[in-house]
Formats: C-alpha cells, structure tokens, sequence
C-alpha cells in the first residue's frame, strides 16, 4: 500500500492552531498554497463528499440529493455554489460528520492550503474512530495493519489492496487537530491508494 504518490507529495488542508495561523505562516520553508476558514472547509469537506456514491445512505434530504445530482454531473461545480448550495453542503455535514468528527476542528481558528511529503504524512496520527480501539496510531502504523473486514468498501485499506489504478483526487486532504496533534480527518482512500 502506498501513501501519496507521485513526486512524494500530496496536498493538504491542514488545521492550524491560533499561534501559527493568525497573522503568522508555518514554519519557515514551508509554503502556504492558500488560507481557508473552519467553515470553507466544512463546506470543501461536503462538496468532496457529496460527489461520492460512498455516501448514498447519508442523503434522506431531497435538498442534498438534488444538489448531489448536479455536483456528480458537473452542473455545480465548487468555485460556482450558490450561498444556499454552501448552506445545504454545510448543513448536511454538519448532521452527517460533524457530530462525530468536529473534535478535530473544535481547536482550529483556519486550515492552509499546503504540501506535505510523505514521510511527514506517515508520522501524523489517524483518527481514534479509525482504530477498532479507539486509540490515536500514525498513519503509518494504520497502513500496516490488516483491515478486520476483507469486504469492507469503505475501509481504505480494503480499497488499496484491491485498487488496480492508482487514485489520485484533485481536492487536498484534511488534517485536523486534536490536543496540538496532527489528525488525518478526511483524504484515506486518496492517500491509500495514490
């Protein structure tokens, strides 16, 4: 299974804590692509989302649906969401992910836009719900574990063993924070299978 292909790079959203973001950039030598607020990125989260037939069970709503409808065939696209398309988006994620993710984005003032190599990228801690424990591992040592369901299309490690192509996706993964540390939030299936 690899971790972000290509030229070992792989763009990300990344949460960052008041003292790095407000008014200052991260660390030296490292480049912001482009600031967004907690907000934009619920909204990219849901546009992403809302693209994708892994979620069809999380769309009783006739608003989401209609709206998925034209985000799957290309009729809005995200520089183009109307505001009450971005308020359908953000209140659809805010009932779907919110609820069981927003821990990861509580402690977040805004994400930039950013590159990440890959080893960077392994060494960052996945989400708790992605541990059938519910500990805090690194994504390196997730990868390298066997998936507790063969058949689970959803587990992005299922996904990576049976993938014949790679994947890659045009929107930047998100890396939120939990207790100052680096979370991986959303982005496994491209990760895993780039």
């Amino acid at each position: 299974m690899g971790c972000c292909g290509g030229a070992g790079r792989s763009r990300i959203i990344e949460g960052k804590s008041p003292a790095v973001c407000l008014g200052a950039y991260p660390r030296q030598g490292r480049r912001v692509l482009r600031k967004m607020s907690v907000e934009e990125v619920w909204v990219h989260w849901a546009f992403c989302e809302a693209g994708s037939d892994r979620f069809d069970h999380w769309c009783p709503n006739p608003a989401i649906n209609e709206l998925r409808r034209r985000i799957r065939s290309g009729a809005a696209t995200h520089q183009a969401l109307t505001p009450r398309d971005k308020q359908i988006l953000r209140d659809w994620i805010g009932k779907t992910r919110e609820p069981y993710l927003g821990m990861y984005m509580e402690n977040v003032d805004c994400f930039v836009i950013n590159e990440w190599s890959q080893d960077r990228l392994r060494s960052i801690l996945c989400m708790s719900q992605m541990d059938k424990v519910g500990q805090f591992i690194t994504l390196s040592e997730y990868m390298n574990r066997t998936p507790d369901d063969p058949n689970d299309r959803l587990d992005p490690r299922v996904v990576a063993i049976e993938a014949r192509d790679s994947f890659t996706s045009p929107d930047p993964i998100i890396i939120g924070l939990w207790k100052g540390h680096h979370v991986l939030v959303d982005g496994y299936h491209p990760v895993f299978v780039s």
